[in-house]
């Protein structure tokens, strides 16, 4: 099928459409598989030489990651997703329950102390993991970190994911310093803190940028969440290691009454992806977590329907799935 310019695989259909990124399309294949497919727009219409350079770069990233995806199933790793299958019109994976960035724009407060120290540290995990194999992820953000249906984390979206030493692929703020252009452990940990930042309080942080340099004096106040002095040795870069980052996080702990052990988990109501990152005592509408009951990522806050209870969100910056609204994203645009 033909949509609007650009090759579909299969008998797909618009209504099949998940999530969109600026090099591919995910789909739904049923209820419990997806696939992820490279942008191609048809070779029966002439071509801008920008569409030919995208479809080629959609390809090539999609190649890319299918071979990451072979290297990862033959050492898996039980929060890194596992693919099912792949064939040159993409990837198939299965379909998880939501991902984090989704589940905590939806219903911050649903989520108790634990379940984030449990995410952050399984991401950690899973980065540490990708180390071992040469690996930097090169993107890790919430919205690439899926959810299975435990709740567990699954590190997903692999077509920035590059060797140790390479070229940086992606530059998502708050997630990299913008700058700093070799992946490896410095970018790594970088990402790690302002996940670990976003998860524990529900914003993300905001940096200041001179020239080439992050101003260490500029950096949010961490001093008040849990991992805080962790989460600003990352934005420092100081860190040997990705394991040695994992080793620190795996140590932390709530107190016997799960709480944060004297250390607060915050967020800013009123707000899917707030920028702020004011200390909560100085905002008046600002709730500290205190919920322990758990809500299914479908049907809060008008947002998501049955599709979107096992969605595939790639990227923050590009579009979503949102049901009661036209699907947009940056870049090409699908017709209504």
């Amino acid at each position: 099928m033909v949509l609007n310019g650009h090759k579909l695989p299969f008998r797909l259909t618009r209504a099949d459409i998940l999530g969109s990124g600026s090099v591919s399309i995910v789909f739904a294949i049923g209820e419990r598989i997806a696939l992820k497919a490279p942008i191609i727009y048809k070779a029966n219409i002439r071509l801008t030489e920008e569409q030919i350079e995208q479809s080629a770069e959609s390809v090539a990233s999609i190649t890319r990651e299918k071979c990451i995806y072979d290297l990862l199933n033959d050492h898996p790793h039980p929060n890194i997703l596992q693919t099912v299958f792949h064939c040159p019109d993409g990837i198939f994976m299965p379909r998880m329950l939501c991902s984090v960035f989704h589940w905590m724009g939806n219903d911050p407060n649903s989520i108790p102390a634990s379940l984030r120290l449990r995410w952050v540290k399984e991401l950690a995990s899973a980065a540490e993991h990708l180390e071992t194999h040469g690996l930097v992820h090169g993107d890790i953000r919430p919205a690439n970190t899926l959810l299975d249906k435990n709740m567990h984390i699954k590190l997903a979206d692999f077509d920035s994911c590059v060797g140790i030493g390479d070229a940086c692929l992606a530059f998502t703020v708050p997630y990299h310093d913008a700058f700093e252009e070799t992946a490896g452990y410095a970018t790594e940990q970088f990402a790690i803190g302002s996940f670990m930042y976003t998860v524990f309080t529900g914003v993300e942080p905001e940096f200041e940028i001179t020239g080439r340099k992050l101003r260490d004096e500029k950096l949010p106040d961490t001093s008040s969440i849990l991992g805080g002095d962790i989460i600003a040795s990352c934005w420092r870069k100081e860190y040997v290691s990705v394991a040695a980052l994992a080793g620190e996080i795996g140590e932390l702990e709530l107190d016997d009454d799960g709480d944060t052990d004297g250390y607060e988990m915050w967020f800013v109501a009123g707000s899917n992806s707030p920028r702020s990152v004011a200390r909560v005592n100085d905002q008046p509408d600002a709730e500290v977590l205190g919920g322990k009951r758990i809500f299914p990522c479908s049907g809060k806050g008008g947002r998501t329907d049955r599709r979107d209870t096992a969605c595939l969100v790639p990227r923050k910056n590009e579009w979503t799935t949102d049901h009661h609204r036209s699907p947009v994203r940056t870049g090409v645009e699908f017709e209504h």
